[in-house]
């Protein structure tokens, strides 16, 4: 299986303040009215569940989440 990496979109309702942003990098938290994007690439899905963990103790409040393979080339 060629190596590849997870992009993944997560959706909170309400916003998710900057002071938060450097606990889940390397994605971005894009904040706005509709509520906070957090997206980027991921390399396993111990990453994700890692990622999923530390929204759950921020009580964040998740509307959807999406995960992709991508292959590398």
């Amino acid at each position: 299986m060629p190596p590849s990496t997870l992009f993944v979109e997560i959706h909170l309702r309400g916003r998710l303040g900057a002071v938060w942003a450097d606990r889940f990098h390397p994605l971005i938290v894009d904040s706005g009215e509709g509520g906070t994007r957090i997206h980027g690439r991921l390399p396993d899905t111990s990453a994700v569940h890692g990622t999923m963990c530390a929204l759950r103790d921020l009580g964040a409040d998740l509307q959807s989440l999406e995960i992709r393979r991508e292959e590398l080339a």
